[in-house]
């Protein structure tokens, strides 16, 4: 899912962690030169040449998988669990995942809730002293 990769010293596609990307025949490997081209099935093809394809699978069971941070997931050691040939996915080359959420909107929406708040606990805060003077006013001897 976290798309970003680039080619380390030793060759080997890697994201920003230095975690390697993985092809059929294992770690992917790619030259230091050449025209490098994802297709959709995951197919990296440098000077037209496929050199290997990502290993796109998925498990049954999403209960076996946990969750390392940086969107990455494993298998829980230990676990019983056969990976499978993903069906339905594709590979976009250069595109990220978006973000589901939009900050500057969302930054917009929470500062108008903190304003609102405010302004009832003003609000609340004025009738409280309304009742204290009424109250004072009512009970004081004529």
């Amino acid at each position: 899912r976290q798309g970003v990769y680039h080619r380390s010293a030793e060759g080997f596609v890697v994201d920003a962690h230095g975690n390697q990307l993985l092809g059929q025949g294992g770690p992917l490997q790619i030259p230091e030169t050449g025209s490098v081209l994802v297709d959709a099935d995951g197919g990296f093809t440098v000077d037209g040449e496929l050199v290997d394809t990502i290993d796109l699978v998925r498990v049954e069971d999403p209960r076996v998988l946990e969750k390392m941070g940086n969107s990455l997931l494993r298998i829980r050691p230990g676990a019983d669990a056969q990976t499978l040939p993903a069906e339905d996915s594709t590979v976009e080359q250069g595109f990220l995942e978006a973000a589901n959420v939009n900050v500057v909107s969302e930054m917009v929406n929470m500062i108008e809730a903190m304003r609102a708040f405010e302004a009832y606990q003003k609000m609340i805060s004025g009738s409280f002293e309304q009742d204290k003077k009424a109250i004072a006013e009512i009970g004081a001897p004529r």
